[in-house]
């Protein structure tokens, strides 16, 4: 066949596609690790999903309940991030900054729980076992800066304990517990530091539930219970050395010195996208206009979705900069065989931005 019969089917091809497929290009203007990048963490957030209860497909994922699919929104980001915006890249990596302290902070947690899990365990049993213990282990001898403190923790239900070493011993198998239950996450998050960061700056909402993975609250209780029982081992010290029980002095300032100043956890401060530029607000989220031509996100992710069509579609919608050739444009024109073709070779000569295939 000539190169000429070659082209004219070519085009002819072209002219019979339906106008989504414009947009369907296997191709990025420039590079784009960010894409691949969200599509590879979304999918592996997804195969955590029945532990999280979460979905378990990352096509699924809408955690602000905007009617966004996630995995769309992540696509516009990348398409703005590729396309040269450096708001929006700026934005994404201060996010992504934050998941990092995240990560080790998480990280220094799971590293205290596993050293001062076993401390309070060991004391507990040292404690209940010296020969000090009718003295030093009894709740009743207590100061009287510390027995409310007792009362109102440990004596009330639901542990109603009756001496100082089930408090170490209860807590102490807690915190070996939650290391346990711990000690994955801060790879578990390290690996997907990119979606994290795009999920926090879609909107304060989805911010709001990426947060809800940082168990602040429980650490700070863990904390308040740990001061108590650093406080409780300081008298302990001192009444073992009033009986001179010398190990339980010693055994008293092992476990105070391994409680330290406990962990901290800090919730994750994200700064939600904009693209600085055509919008002002949650540019990215349902209810925002990333493009700025007072349609909302939501509204083209719903003219997409009616019509059966997938990320690149939204994105074209939500950009505008593809042209109207979008699955699901309700004033995508009606125009004849010549027209569609010369839509066809403007944009191609006009090197108009493409998509990478998403589904």
């Amino acid at each position: 066949m000539s190169k000429g019969k070659k082209g004219f089917l070519a085009l002819a091809v072209a002219l019979m596609l339906p106008g989504a497929a414009l947009a369907q290009v296997d191709s990025w203007t420039g590079a784009c690790a960010t894409d691949d990048a969200l599509a590879a963490q979304g999918d592996i957030l997804a195969s955590l999903g029945s532990l999280l209860n979460l979905p378990t497909n990352w096509q699924d994922f809408d955690i602000d309940a905007d009617n966004v699919p996630d995995a769309w929104q992540c696509q516009l980001l990348a398409y703005s991030i590729c396309s040269g915006n450096a708001t929006v890249a700026a934005t994404q990596a201060a996010n992504k900054a934050e998941v990092d302290g995240l990560v080790t902070e998480f990280s220094a947690l799971v590293n205290y729980l596993g050293v001062v899990g076993p401390a309070l365990t060991t004391f507990a049993g040292q404690l209940a076992s010296a020969p000090s213990a009718a003295i030093c282990d009894n709740p009743a001898n207590l100061p009287g800066a510390l027995a409310p403190y007792w009362a109102g923790v440990f004596a009330a239900p639901p542990y109603n304990f009756t001496h100082l070493s089930e408090a170490y011993g209860a807590i102490g198998a807690a915190c070996s517990e939650s290391y346990n239950d711990y000690a994955p996450f801060p790879a578990v998050l390290g690996i997907i530091k990119d979606l994290l960061a795009a999920e926090g700056g879609m909107s304060t909402e989805s911010s709001a539930v990426i947060n809800g993975i940082v168990p602040v609250s429980d650490v700070a209780t863990l904390n308040q219970a740990l001061t108590l029982l650093a406080n409780i081992a300081a008298f302990t010290a001192g009444c073992g050395s009033g009986t001179g029980d010398a190990a339980l002095v010693t055994n008293s300032a092992t476990v105070t010195a391994a409680i330290g100043s406990g962990a901290v956890l800090n919730p994750l401060a994200f700064t939600v996208l904009d693209t600085g530029s055509k919008a002002v607000g949650e540019d990215f989220a349902g209810a925002g206009d990333f493009n700025g031509d007072s349609v909302s996100n939501g509204t083209i992710a719903g003219y997409v979705d009616g019509a059966g069509g997938g990320a690149n579609d939204f994105v074209a919608g939500a950009s505008g900069d593809l042209g109207d050739f979008w699955l699901g444009n309700p004033s995508l024109p009606v125009v004849g065989l010549f027209g569609l073709g010369a839509a066809v070779c403007g944009m191609s000569a006009a090197g108009a931005l493409t998509l990478r295939r998403r589904k």
